[in-house]
């Protein structure tokens, strides 16, 4: 994109300004992602690109916010979560070690919950922000690359100016919205960025989520938002470990090396919280259920001593990703 920057209104605060050149997915996070977990030799990042994972050095951006806007999404959230991301594949993972001490609230065998809101390495409401932030970025702007790639569209109806009043400081967070964290629960952090996707689930809910590397946020908008995604509210100060879902995404990850999934199967695999079991639908996962995931390259969980001595060795072997547990 040229240097050349033109002024407009600003997504943001409205205000006519000159513009800056925005990303829909934070700079700083291309630098902690790469080929590592795939094995490939290509340095570039693994992005969502027109429904098919690439390794590409293209970003999703745009003239879309003033500098006075991104210098608020810089100090309110992206500055201490890029500070707190592995820097390269393989590095530890601070919000994982933050997590290792800790005694989950509740949980099951491949998943649970932890509260963090007491946590000193944990800053919730960063955390809550950041999150916000892309989702509501995802919705405001038709994000394309320079060679014209687009990024999936995504709508967020009512909500989209209640999170934007949220994102100025000018309104609490919105009513009927519920914002969940996963931490990636093996130590070596899957090195993905994956924009935006959107699912409906039943009774008019909702359902939204993206990854950065250690990070799976899931947004759930609408009046019926189930009580066990409330329950898991990352507004509250809850964390979770979901050892499905980060299953499915791998498995999915692995398959795009065999050139068999597009945009509809990364929605398949990870399109559930597993732990949510009142909205978990097998015919999602269709080309995962049933399929054996024992051929994984092995990798370390990331194991609070409270973790069970099942749920480790079923991360150990990659249990069926598909099984509804």
């Amino acid at each position: 994109m040229g240097k050349q920057r033109p002024t407009g209104k600003c997504k943001l605060c409205g205000e006519e300004r000159l513009l800056c050149d925005s990303h829909y997915l934070p700079k700083g996070l291309y630098k902690t992602t790469g080929a590592g977990a795939t094995g490939l030799k290509n340095p570039n990042p693994v992005m969502n690109i027109n429904g098919v994972l690439k390794q590409i050095s293209d970003q999703y951006r745009g003239f879309v916010l003033c500098e006075s806007c991104e210098n608020l999404f810089t100090k309110q959230s992206e500055s201490w979560v890029l500070a707190n991301l592995p820097k390269q594949y393989g590095d530890p993972c601070a919000l994982q070690d933050a997590l290792a001490p800790l005694t989950p609230t509740s949980g099951g065998q491949r998943w649970e919950r932890y509260n963090v809101s007491q946590v000193q390495e944990f800053d919730v409401p960063k955390l809550v922000y950041f999150g916000m932030s892309i989702f509501w970025r995802s919705a405001v702007y038709d994000w394309k690359t320079s060679t014209g790639q687009k990024a999936p569209t995504v709508d967020l109806g009512a909500y989209e100016e209640p999170i934007r009043q949220f994102l100025l400081g000018n309104s609490p967070f919105p009513d009927d919205v519920v914002l969940t964290i996963d931490i990636w629960p093996y130590k070596d952090v899957l090195p993905l960025l994956h924009p935006v996707v959107t699912g409906q689930l039943p009774q008019g809910v909702r359902r939204y989520w993206f990854y950065a590397p250690g990070l799976h946020f899931f947004l759930f908008t609408g009046a019926n938002i189930p009580k066990d995604a409330r329950e898991s509210a990352a507004t509250a100060g809850f964390v979770t470990l979901d050892l499905d879902a980060a299953d499915s995404l791998r498995e999915f990850v692995k398959r795009k090396r065999q050139r068999k999934y597009t945009i509809d199967n990364v929605v398949a695999a990870c399109c559930v919280r597993t732990c949510l079991s009142c909205f978990t639908f097998p015919n999602y996962r269709p080309a995962i259920a049933g399929e054996s995931a024992t051929d994984l390259s092995a990798a370390t969980m990331c194991s609070p001593p409270s973790y069970s001595q099942k749920a480790r060795s079923d991360a150990a072997t990659h249990c069926n990703p598909g099984q509804h547990w």
